[in-house]
């Protein structure tokens, strides 16, 4: 009965170990490898960064993003960024990443003060996405979401094994009457990436 006890032990170990790696993130698939991060709204040790266990979805919460305006501040308070560098897994062949970005704050605005929370994305050595801006007016007190649905082409050709780094660029910033109080956050950023295939074919 003891060896008996001993080997369903060791079935149960094996298993919960190769259920583990069925859950890791696939190497077939576009997943995030790491995010790092830098600007005035995210220093180092500001930032909270949880990947999931597939790789397919990554929030990162913060402490200091925000813009602050009153009478007689220092107008630099007014603006705030972050920049990010996505570490993607890019399989051989064309993939096609589908990216959502949620951005989730809170604005507390005068009349006659307008909040603006914008972000733009481009891979490695290509082009950028045109800016995509969110506007809010004043006077208002409320959460906002901002959703960022993007069709991100990736071209990885397979016989030159190149990856490429996703860098995300997001600003929030205040403008309008400077007599005028304001406060703009953004508290997370959520992010989620699907994969479609076809393959393509090049000489190096």
């Amino acid at each position: 009965m003891k060896a008996f006890s001993t080997f369903a032990a060791l079935a149960v170990t094996a298993l919960v170990g190769t259920s583990a790696l069925a859950d890791g993130p696939n190497p077939k698939e576009v997943y995030v490898k790491s995010v790092s991060h830098g600007g005035t709204g995210c220093p180092q040790g500001t930032v909270g960064a949880y990947i999931s266990d597939d790789g397919k979805v990554f929030t990162l919460s913060f402490d200091q993003y925000s813009a602050s305006q009153k009478l007689n501040s220092d107008p630099n308070a007014a603006r705030s960024f972050c920049n990010l560098t996505v570490d993607l897994n890019i399989p051989s062949g064309w993939s096609f990443s589908v990216a959502k970005f949620d951005y989730r704050g809170y604005a507390n605005i005068d009349a006659g003060v307008t909040g603006i929370v914008q972000s733009s994305y481009r891979f490695a050595g290509g082009a950028s996405s045109p800016i995509l801006r969110s506007t809010l007016v004043g006077p208002m007190a409320a959460d906002y979401l901002k959703t960022d649905n993007l069709g991100i082409n990736a071209t990885v050709w397979s016989p030159c094994n190149v990856q490429r780094a996703l860098a995300v660029k997001s600003e929030v910033r205040l403008e309008g009457d400077r007599r005028k109080s304001g406060l703009l956050t953004v508290d997370t950023i959520d992010a989620e990436f699907k994969t479609v295939y076809a393959l393509v074919w090049r000489r190096c």
